[in-house]
């Protein structure tokens, strides 16, 4: 039953284009649930982590902004630890995490997860501290995480690639979360 799935093998690839039973098979049974699932592993690893910012944790913790990007990528998995990934319904190398802060709303604009067809890269260097983007108390602050998934790009019959740009056929998904800081020092 491999190749009948939406699974990162060229294998199903291959076979549904030979057999218009088998690809709405795969529409039907694996990608449809993939991209819901893969949407809202992202969405829960956004949010669990960025609770650590609202209450201030990661800032007094100083936590780098690797650190932080390891804290969504294993609350994705369940584990919310800073330490290295363990998640294995995502692969956290093709992760990117946006965010801004200022002291009223109107200073911040959304941020596109896409450049150029091309996945935006992360805010800041992984060794800087997450203060300096998230900044003090109760600011404003405005992340979003950027996850792209390969697989769309191996099925293009299926057309849920939306990364052209860099010929890739990827999928992109984005979540995204606005608070303002609490008081915490």
């Amino acid at each position: 039953m491999r190749g009948y799935f939406c699974h990162e093998d060229q294998e199903a690839s291959r076979n549904a284009r030979h057999s218009p039973v088998l690809a709405r098979r795969i529409r039907r049974d694996g990608c449809g649930v993939r991209l819901h699932r893969n949407q809202h592993l992202l969405d829960r690893g956004v949010e669990d982590a960025a609770r650590r910012i609202r209450t201030g944790e990661a800032q007094k913790g100083g936590v780098t902004i690797a650190e932080f990007r390891n804290l969504v990528c294993n609350s994705i998995n369940g584990t919310g630890s800073y330490g290295t990934p363990t998640s294995t319904l995502l692969d956290c190398s093709k992760l990117t995490i946006l965010m801004q802060s200022a002291n009223t709303w109107a200073d911040i604009g959304p941020q596109n997860c896409l450049s150029g067809g091309n996945q935006t890269a992360s805010s800041g260097t992984g060794t800087d501290s997450l203060a300096s983007l998230s900044g003090a108390q109760t600011r404003r602050v405005l992340m979003t995480a950027c996850y792209r998934w390969e697989v769309a790009g191996q099925l293009p019959f299926l057309k849920l690639g939306n990364m052209s740009g860099n010929g890739s056929g990827a999928h992109m998904y984005s979540s995204t979360v606005a608070f303002v800081t609490e008081e915490y020092q």
